[in-house]
């Protein structure tokens, strides 16, 4: 019971992180709704996350190698939070650039590689889907 609760409020978080990094994505930078947003994504991210540590219904309830982006992710996370920071007070360009690539990192690896990965036979979401 804990893990499908734990299952669907990460899938409804990465999902929802999908769509408003797809926005933010698509969007001008730097503006004030930019940065609402991104706090928003930041913490759905942490969230979906911290999440899937809980979620290990194939292998024997052990983690499988998609667990290894937790770390990655979060890392990224910080990394981007900490150069955008850093910029505003330094306006070190190599700062700004960190900021967007390791966001866009987070984006493609964290949500549409390892989304795409949860559709594998044996997942709860490929169940769901086909």
């Amino acid at each position: 019971m804990f893990e499908s609760i734990i299952i669907f409020l990460h899938a409804v978080c990465a999902f929802v992180s999908f769509l408003l990094g797809t926005y933010v994505l698509l969007n001008p930078k730097g503006t004030p709704r930019h940065m609402q947003i991104g706090r928003i994504y930041l913490g759905l991210m942490v969230f979906v996350s911290l999440s899937a540590l809980f979620i290990r219904e194939i292998n024997d309830h052990s983690y499988s190698l998609i667990h290894v982006l937790i770390p990655v992710t979060l890392i990224s996370l910080y990394v981007a939070v900490r150069s955008i920071k850093r910029f505003r007070i330094t306006r070190e360009p190599k700062l700004l650039m960190r900021h967007k690539i390791t966001m866009i990192f987070t984006y493609v690896g964290g949500l549409v590689i390892a989304g795409a990965f949860t559709l594998a036979p044996g997942r709860v979401l490929h169940r769901l889907i086909f």
